[in-house]
């Protein structure tokens, strides 16, 4: 019965002999007589063409030697459906609709330079190789490579590069073709049947099924989330390193892929559960005005890899390596710009637009159309760049194997263009599949939005960085923190926020805070809601408050903060209350603010004490201690709902200024900070409702009759609002 079945493949495929395809295998099979395969071969680049000569010849030699029978696709290979399109599944449909044979093979290459060195031109030529039974493309298998080709001459270009590797290319294919001989994929479901991978060609090729093999739910919030600036974190492989000078904080230093599947031991010691890896596109070397290229985020090719950073193999075993570790792999990508001297500048100018450098940071159109820090900025809205982008995301993706992808520059791209291309994105690999968006916005009702509008499953959570930050590190109040973590309920999930301390975009938290806080601002990190993120260092204390100090070389040394880290991260997995638990502010005061956590008949009460003397709080019958700094507090509660808060402001006293007199402040019960929608405050009081245990922040302000609008002196002020009615008694620059 196995045998019948595993030869099941080779009948559908019209070989009549198919038990001899499971008789010991020769040292090179050969196909029964009558054999054929229909293949395509695309070369790609800024625009995928027929691959040349050269390589239609090897793979001829290659599949004949195997007594398989060539069947050209379209003209000797090429089908314009095959330009069309950049996904490999998308491909291999296409080449299947008009195949006379019962299964296909897919040729893609992708060459690109890499470097001058010692009078020679050396470029780096992608290959992957499928092979898929026409009338079951989910049974294909595949087998990618990377080839070096060393050219004489600068004019010889990418046929050169693909023409100098076209024998090795075809050795690699009749490899992936012995495979499939000698031991054809069983059917789905038959798994007496399947046999064991003796290489990477008995993996199925990834796409909707490989993406989402280990990948987190997009509510899932039980980790912690790893980011590693690649060139930063370590050399596994000096020979792609290419010029680098570790003393130039703006220079390559040599970091690469090899060097980050050497330490994921450290990362899943660590306790991450997600690693996110910088831009790996094959982009830009040289430092433009001081500021180095080595962060990866000037593009020049899309669907390329850059080879100081390794090859699609070596991504590929490091995602695997991770899944081994229960590490799910974000890939970053570049959506809304590419390199100053990107070569798709030169080549397809109507691509970009032509607003100039954004000045104006608040103008919408000149945020999503302007360039920033002066990249040519890509125009989406046309189509030919929307498939770039899709076509390239889908093509790491389905390479490499990711658990998802961290998307950058939110905030400069339309929101219904994310929608769009989030939706594609879930279409190709599931709802499931991560979609992390960075919208580097402070305020948590443009952020909820972006959310719920753009398709996103996560968002990092800038307006919590802005406020932790400036509570625990620069002596902002309390309720600064407090008023954030009430707009929850503006979000469809809290808990898909990612929080964080810094980044690279960031100064370094031991920098912003001292080297003496950054114990409390991780416990604090850890004790809220949503995914805590880590920046490569931050376990040994990294420093630098602005680019490119802030981006450092990672040093591999187990601190005290590394244990804190690992230490949090394990005390978080272990309780639901902290890892996905609902959250209530229980109370508020000038140097102090607390909060429950709780989930599944477990409860902690959170506090931050800025303050120098220990505090006491009463929790639902339990005296809790509250010493300065931060501190995790597990109780066998489980808090009652409560009713909402009805606040009622009235206004003490005279208001210096002529004009509608306003409070304004955070959430839309308040105008969300626009005194044009804030509810009136008159000779008669104005009430506000709000769920109740909120921490309100606002402020009075006045509408002139000339249409300006003046603010009340002083700081934001804070209230935090019990459940039922309670009164807010203010005066114009005074205290409530």
């Amino acid at each position: 019965m196995v045998l019948s079945r595993r030869c099941s493949l080779w009948l559908a495929w019209g070989l009549v002999a198919g038990l001899w395809a499971c008789a010991t295998a020769p040292a090179r099979p050969r196909a029964p007589a009558g054999t054929a395969l229909t293949v395509g071969v695309v070369q790609d680049g800024r625009e995928p063409r027929a691959a040349p000569p050269a390589l239609r010849r090897a793979l001829e030699e290659a599949l004949s030697a195997r007594g398989i029978e060539v069947r050209w696709a379209g003209r000797r290979g090429w089908l314009p459906e095959l330009g069309r399109v950049r996904a490999t599944s998308a491909r291999l449909a296409a080449l299947a609709a008009g195949a006379q044979t019962e299964a296909v093979l897919l040729v893609e290459v992708a060459p690109s330079f890499y470097s001058q060195m010692n009078g020679r031109y050396r470029w780096s030529v992608g290959l992957r190789a499928t092979w898929a039974p026409k009338g079951d493309l989910a049974r294909s298998v595949w087998r990618d490579a990377e080839f070096a080709a060393h050219l004489r001459y600068d004019h010889e270009r990418e046929e050169a590069a693909v023409t100098a590797v076209a024998g090795r290319a075809a050795a690699l294919v009749g490899g992936l073709l012995d495979d499939v001989l000698v031991r054809p994929p069983a059917a789905d479901g038959d798994d007496a049947a399947a046999p064991q991978e003796p290489r990477q060609a008995r993996r199925r090729a990834p796409g909707l099924r490989a993406a989402k093999e280990g990948a987190p739910r997009s509510g899932e919030a039980d980790g912690l989330l790893y980011f590693v600036l690649v060139d930063r974190f370590a050399d596994g492989d000096p020979t792609n390193d290419g010029a680098v000078d570790p003393t130039d904080p703006a220079a390559w230093h040599g970091g690469d892929l090899a060097g980050v599947r050497a330490h994921l031991d450290w990362i899943a010691g660590l306790g991450a559960r997600w690693l996110w890896l910088s831009p790996l596109y094959a982009g830009a070397s040289e430092a433009v005005d001081g500021h180095g290229a080595f962060h990866g985020y000037w593009v020049y090719d899309h669907f390329a890899m850059n080879p100081r950073f390794g090859t699609f193999e070596d991504l590929a075993a490091l995602v695997r390596d991770a899944r081994a570790r229960g590490i799910r792999v974000l890939l970053d990508v570049v959506v809304n710009h590419v390199a100053y001297d990107a070569p798709l500048v030169q080549a397809h100018p109507e691509y970009f637009h032509r607003r100039g450098p954004i000045v104006d940071w608040d103008d919408p159109v000149e945020r999503t159309e302007g360039q920033v820090h002066g990249l040519p900025d890509l125009d989406q809205s046309r189509p030919e760049v929307y498939r770039l982008l899709l076509d390239s995301t889908v093509r790491w993706v389905e390479r490499s194997g990711a658990a998802g992808v961290r998307l950058d520059a939110v905030r400069h791209v339309p929101l219904a263009w994310w929608a769009r291309f989030n939706a594609d994105l879930a279409m190709h690999f599931g709802e499931d599949f991560v979609r992390l968006g960075e919208d580097l916005d402070g305020n948590a009702e443009h952020l909820a939005r972006t959310m719920a509008e753009g398709g996103f499953t996560h968002l990092f959570d800038f307006p919590l960085y802005f406020a932790l930050v400036d509570v625990l590190c620069k002596g902002a109040h309390p309720g600064r923190l407090g008023a954030v973590l009430s707009l929850d309920r503006l979000y469809p999930d809290p808990n898909r926020l990612v929080t964080l301390l810094d980044n690279h975009d960031l100064p370094r938290i031991a920098s912003v805070c001292g080297e003496s806080r950054v114990s409390d601002a991780l416990a604090l990190l850890f004790g809220l809601r949503g995914i805590p993120s880590i920046t490569w260092g931050t376990e040994v204390g990294l420093r630098g408050m602005g680019e490119p100090e802030n981006r450092g070389d990672m040093v591999f040394e187990r601190t005290p903060l590394y244990r804190k880290i690992a230490s949090l991260a394990q005390r978080r997995r272990k309780s639901p209350a902290l890892r996905r638990g609902a959250t209530r502010i229980h109370s508020l005061g000038p140097t102090h603010l607390a909060w429950l956590r709780w989930a599944e008949g477990e409860a902690y009460v959170i506090s931050l004490n800025t303050g120098t003397a220990p505090l006491h709080l009463e929790v639902q019958g339990h005296r809790v201690e509250a010493p300065p700094g931060v501190h995790w507090t597990p109780l066998p509660i489980t808090p009652a709902p409560i009713a909402p808060a009805r606040v009622r402001f009235a206004l003490r006293g005279e208001v210096p200024v002529d004009g509608r007199l306003v409070v304004v402040g955070a959430g839309p019960e308040l105008g969300s900070w626009d005194p044009t929608e804030a509810p009136t405050l008159g000779t008669e009081p104005v009430w506000v409702e709000v769920p109740g245990a909120s921490v309100l922040e606002f402020k009075l302000a006045v509408e002139r009759p000339d249409g300006q609008v003046e603010f009340e002196p002083g700081p934001n002020r804070y209230y935090f609002a019990p459940p039922g009615e309670s009164e807010v008694v203010i005066a114009w620059g005074g205290r409530a």
